[in-house]
């Protein structure tokens, strides 16, 4: 890596692990399962006996699998709370293939909200420049009409436009292509790729 990112015009980072709410998905699960059991716990509860309970899973299954020490955890929150926890249900919580599969669905709808966020900053600071220099004046003349500015000026619209255009163009296309492509067979051809590449 380098430290001097002078030469990039733009940087993009894909950090998928802030985009899930884990809690949510472990809660997704816990939930019906306390309800199934007439348990009467809250989300809360059950979040907090379960994370000592991954702990734990984690120390004593330090070799296995994610899915099976998820699955651990959970019949060990069923310990903690007085109830067993069946195979079925420990399962739904371990479900092999299920974290990539919803990394890559965030992923892929993010990407959207990156692309649109990239191309506004983009329009933004050719909009600002433009005002700018067309209302600051120095030595008796607007910004814009000094030829060096309109240099400048004439370089950046014609640079900056083409990105922006370019950027609004792959928004579209990949909207369009969220909304037609049977979403399934996108996400196996990603995930294949991923694994692939």
């Amino acid at each position: 890596m380098t430290d001097d990112f002078a030469p990039f015009r733009a940087l993009s980072f894909d950090c998928y692990g802030t985009l899930i709410d884990w809690e949510a998905g472990i809660a997704a699960v816990l939930g019906p399962w306390a309800r199934e059991q007439d348990l009467g716990a809250s989300d809360e509860e059950l979040l907090l006996a379960y994370a000592d309970s991954e702990a734990a899973a984690e120390r004593e299954a330090a070799s296995a699998l994610y899915p099976e020490v998820l699955a651990l955890a959970f019949r060990r929150t069923g310990e903690a709370l007085g109830t067993p926890v069946s195979d079925a249900w420990a399962q739904r919580l371990g479900d092999e293939g299920r974290g990539v599969r919803t990394i890559i669905e965030m992923v892929a709808a993010t990407r959207l909200d990156c692309v649109l966020g990239s191309a506004a900053l983009m329009r933004r600071a050719l909009v600002e420049a433009t005002w700018h220099t067309s209302y600051r004046s120095a030595f008796g003349d607007l910004l814009r009409d000094k030829p060096a500015m309109r240099n400048v000026l004439a370089g950046l619209i014609r640079r900056e436009m083409v990105d922006v255009e370019g950027a609004l163009g792959i928004l579209a296309e990949l909207g369009v292509a969220k909304d037609h492509i049977h979403f399934d067979k996108f996400l196996d051809r990603s995930h294949t790729a991923v694994l692939a590449g």
